[in-house]
């Protein structure tokens, strides 16, 4: 049972590695067209901006309308590169804000005197790679989810039965059916999956549903609060549901056995009791399963008038050592 528990546990950490924290946004420059992405995200989480098919030495990347300055390049009059060797991907980490309802991501030529960048597609024939503008729009995630793997004490436990020898009245031995209650277990302990629901705003507390197999193929449910100490360690405590043995139907307790079989094979019922767990979760905020049916609701971001975070690439537009400081760019469109 134990063995079965711990690789449910080891699959649920597995399934949580497997999501990775930052929010992550391809776009491809040589399709030569602008193109926009949704995404959903909460605050302080990282979005990474991936830009395929790009030449980094001839454009620079913006991130919120301002322009990601780096040193001018030289007259590329006539530059030609090559689709396969030349072209690469860009990428650009932006933390969300989220007073924010979307991004603009500009790929600015560095030498604009220069004009397009020629690729080489092959058969003689070549095509430009131009500015470009994506826009991502951003709707806000108010719930968010972790999954965990979990230790679990409960006090649903199987019962006992044993067969005990009695003389009756006409001095023959008979087997009475007795439940051994000294022998059973006063909690069970086990290893389960477990799933945090939590709103972005308290993630301190969370409702939580747990899922355990045993050796048996049998499985238990529970569900309950959680506190959650950190964006990975929680306790809860809550009604787990699982399968218990059972007698045999028919058979009841103080009844005469005569088949020493008859607790061999015993049936199962489920029954419920309190439990308590201990959970920690190899990588938070999991999104997945339950994104969809629990989405907030988002405004619309006027490109024209928003005033939009940068992303930092080591430049600085004013000259004081601080790209926080640097004035804002022109609004998007100019």
């Amino acid at each position: 049972m134990k063995k079965v528990l711990i690789t449910l546990a080891i699959g649920v950490a597995m399934l949580s590695a497997t999501n990775a924290i930052a929010i992550e946004v391809e776009f491809t420059h040589f399709n030569g067209q602008d193109e926009s992405r949704a995404i959903s995200v909460k605050p302080g989480e990282e979005i990474k901006i991936s830009i395929k098919d790009t030449y980094p030495d001839a454009f620079s990347y913006e991130v919120g309308g301002v322009l990601l300055k780096t040193p001018a390049a030289p007259a590329r009059a006539g530059l030609t590169i090559d689709q396969k060797t030349d072209l690469t991907t860009h990428t650009i980490s932006q933390p969300h804000d989220p007073k924010y309802g979307g991004y603009i991501v500009k790929v600015l030529l560095k030498d604009k005197a220069a004009g397009p960048v020629k690729v080489a597609i092959g058969g003689g024939k070549t095509k430009d790679l131009s500015e470009t503008t994506f826009m991502i729009v951003v709707e806000q995630r108010v719930w968010d989810v972790d999954f965990a793997g979990a230790f679990t004490i409960s006090d649903v436990t199987d019962p006992v039965y044993a067969t005990v020898p009695r003389t009756n009245e006409d001095g023959e031995v008979e087997n009475v059916l007795i439940r051994d209650s000294g022998a059973e277990d006063s909690q069970s302990l086990g290893l389960a999956g477990m799933i945090h629901l939590y709103h972005v705003d308290r993630p301190q507390w969370a409702w939580s549903f747990g899922l355990a197999v045993s050796d048996t193929s049998e499985t238990s449910y529970m569900t309950g609060p959680s506190y959650r100490f950190s964006d990975r360690a929680a306790v809860t405590l809550g009604y787990q549901w699982a399968p218990v043995d059972r007698l045999p139907a028919g058979t009841n307790e103080g009844d005469l056995i005569d088949d020493p079989n008859v607790l061999s094979s015993l049936d199962t019922r489920v029954d419920g009791g309190v439990f308590l767990s201990f959970s920690y979760s190899f990588i938070p905020g999991v999104r997945g399963f339950f994104e969809k049916p629990f989405k907030g609701a988002f405004g619309s971001t006027d490109a024209s008038s928003a005033s939009l975070p940068t992303a930092t690439n080591g430049a600085d537009d004013n000259g004081d050592g601080n790209d926080a400081t640097d004035p804002p760019p022109p609004p998007a469109g100019n």
